[in-house]
């Protein structure tokens, strides 16, 4: 029988009617499936979570809907470090919906972190494409050209981001950190003053510019720095204040002796006084000045008495010089200008460098303890070498 063009009419309608009663019915099933799925993501059932999202994906035939259902699995499946599974979930949302600028950042985001950047920057470009004024996308540009040693066309990126968001805390940040790998480290602090200027409270600028102060060696900068993130965010505060601690030069930061070698003494100083051994001609004595260092240091290094030289203080030298500048009598003490040894305490980071003193043939030496000068060439626990201004000890000219 041949239906008439009316009869064709009504018959489609009530198709229509079915087919979009059971879509209808299936988006309802699939919204339940996504909302008990978040349920159970948040109360930390992510297995259970992940049967959900996927039961919500394969009911939905909507796109946005579907796409949304992919985004949520991609998401459970990243909290549980799963990042292969969480691409597959974002490269089957992207083929839904090709021009959603959102799921293509979290795909290539899932990349970055995996460091495929290639693959990172097809999606990033894409999300571009779709949305060009998108700062999200220029920066996640700019951090793979910065990734893969590419800082000018980073900086490129960055100051693109700038330039159209002026307000953009994040792109100063962004261009103050490739300004900083770049070795630029002026410019680099101003971009992170600048990023503070209109966040006081993005905490890991702070981390960053006081880096960047060691880096230049502004160590009274970097401390301030560092005293200001401690009030705010203590966590980072021990990541900046182990890169001070890394980077910074050791220095002298104090000195004593304990085996009663008065270094405030000076010329003329009978040796004979230093102590009862000495007292006699020819007679030798064994002291042991404590040297405080500011850090830890190179066990190998302190202990090592070719780091060590004990020397008379030079007259065009603070303190006026050893027997302040003036000659020296016949008299004067011999002081043998390498230790005799060196212990290191590597928990008070205190050396203990024994030197000898020796008496002359007629027991009537002399010496200006406050003028001599014991002075340290090695490392610290990192490798670094002293603080040139800070490297010696002496009882008159000590500098700390």
């Amino acid at each position: 029988m041949v239906m008439s063009l009316n009869q064709l009419s009504i018959a489609a309608e009530s198709l229509f009617s079915t087919l979009s009663g059971q879509q209808d019915g299936r988006s309802a099933l699939a919204q339940a499936a996504l909302s008990k799925g978040a349920d159970r993501a948040l109360a930390g059932d992510l297995n259970g979570a992940i049967l959900d999202f996927k039961r919500a994906a394969a009911l939905d035939t909507n796109p946005d809907a579907a796409t949304q259902a992919y985004d949520l699995l991609a998401s459970v499946y990243l909290r549980q470090g799963q990042s292969a599974d969480a691409i597959a979930a974002y490269r089957i949302a992207v083929r839904i919906s090709p021009t959603n600028a959102d799921v293509r950042l979290k795909l290539g985001n899932v990349y970055f972190s995996d460091a495929r950047y290639a693959e990172a920057a097809v999606q990033y470009q894409a999300a571009h494409r779709v949305d060009p004024s998108s700062a999200t996308a220029e920066l996640a540009l700019g951090q793979v050209a910065m990734a893969t040693g590419k800082l000018t066309e980073a900086e490129g990126w960055f100051r693109q981001v700038v330039g159209m968001n002026p307000g953009h805390y994040g792109g100063y940040y962004a261009l103050g950190q490739a300004y900083a790998k770049a070795g630029k480290r002026d410019e680099a602090v101003l971009m992170f003053e600048r990023t503070l200027t209109l966040k006081w409270d993005f905490t890991s600028a702070y981390v960053d510019l006081g880096s960047v102060y060691v880096d230049q060696g502004r160590w009274d900068e970097a401390a301030r720095v560092l005293t200001t993130l401690q009030s705010r965010d203590p966590a980072l505060a021990t990541v900046l204040q182990g890169y001070i601690e890394q980077h910074e030069p050791p220095a002298i930061s104090g000195a004593y002796s304990g085996g009663g070698f008065p270094t405030t003494f000076g010329p003329g100083t009978p040796v004979a006084t230093l102590g009862g051994g000495l007292a006699t001609p020819a007679a030798t004595q064994v002291f042991g000045l404590e040297v405080v260092f500011s850090k830890a240091m190179d066990p190998q290094s302190v202990m090592n008495p070719a780091n060590w030289s004990i020397s008379r203080a030079p007259s065009a030298g603070p303190g006026l010089g050893y027997n302040w500048g003036r000659p020296l009598p016949a008299s004067e003490a011999v002081v043998l200008p390498l230790p005799q040894g060196v212990t290191y305490d590597t928990e008070s980071n205190v050396a203990t460098v024994y030197f000898q003193v020796r008496q002359n043939a007629t027991a009537d030496a002399t010496l200006d303890p406050r003028h001599l000068c014991f002075r340290f060439r090695g490392v610290d626990a990192y490798g670094n070498a002293m603080r040139p201004a800070a490297d010696e000890f002496s009882g008159a000219t000590f500098v700390a």
